[in-house]
């Protein structure tokens, strides 16, 4: 999806939100440390820091994929199990979450559909 347009879904929802930090998989965060964290599972870990003027003008450039820097914890994967955790189940997005993505997926969707036949509605009454 596209992040501008998930940007103007995730501040429509959040409205007292100043800016959001968005993974390369699209999660929203408010905090940088918990956007960092949750890119860090991701193979493009890459971090962008959205405002809220950002989000309703559409324009958002973002940068190239700011590599967040690997370290080894003593062989551990992350620092979770270099901190002695058995399991991670329960660190990512529990399925409300996941529920409320589609949900939003789909409204941009029809919005876009929407969007286009109006377009080209104007476009058959400018030809008339």
């Amino acid at each position: 999806m596209n992040l501008a347009i998930k940007a103007r879904q995730v501040f429509g929802i959040r409205p007292k939100e100043k800016s959001f930090h968005f993974t390369s998989d699209g999660q929203a965060f408010t905090l940088v440390s918990d956007a960092r964290n949750h890119a860090k599972t991701l193979e493009d870990k890459s971090v962008v820091l959205v405002t809220r003027e950002q989000a309703a003008s559409g324009d958002i450039k973002a940068p190239k994929a700011a590599k967040i820097s690997k370290t080894i914890l003593g062989g551990a994967q992350n620092e979770f199990q270099a901190k002695g955790s058995k399991s991670e189940t329960g660190l990512g997005a529990d399925d409300s979450t996941h529920e409320a993505n589609a949900a939003m997926e789909a409204k941009a969707a029809e919005e876009a559909k929407a969007k286009e036949a109006a377009e080209k509605e104007i476009e058959n009454q400018k030809s008339k």
